[in-house]
């Protein structure tokens, strides 16, 4: 099973693209605090499509608290040396918005 959830805070600003016509995309960072003797705070970009993308760009901002429940995604690019490299991504199936409506 490919599923990955993340709990944290928006960390980056939040652009729409246009992607081929008839998609929209958008990429965020999202802080998600690490537990354990490590103690600190990892950046994990995600990428949001369509209406999850335009959602997030519309009602959230950076600093909102946000449940994204996602899949790892591995992709293969040719490198600046000729070499195929495989890059990893996490795409955003659902956002949950976890930000209390009053304190907005």
């Amino acid at each position: 099973m490919n599923s990955v959830n993340l709990q944290g805070n928006i960390a980056s600003d939040i652009e729409l693209k246009a992607v081929g016509g008839d998609h929209t995309l958008a990429r965020v960072l999202v802080a998600v605090d690490r537990p354990g003797k490590d103690k600190g705070r990892d950046f994990v970009r995600v990428t949001l499509w369509d209406d999850t993308a335009r959602n997030v760009e519309r009602f959230l901002h950076k600093g909102s608290k946000v449940l994204v429940e996602a899949r790892i995604r591995g992709n293969w690019y040719a490198g600046k040396d000729g070499k195929d490299n495989l890059g990893m991504e996490v795409v955003a199936n659902r956002v949950t918005f976890l930000d209390d409506r009053k304190a907005a």
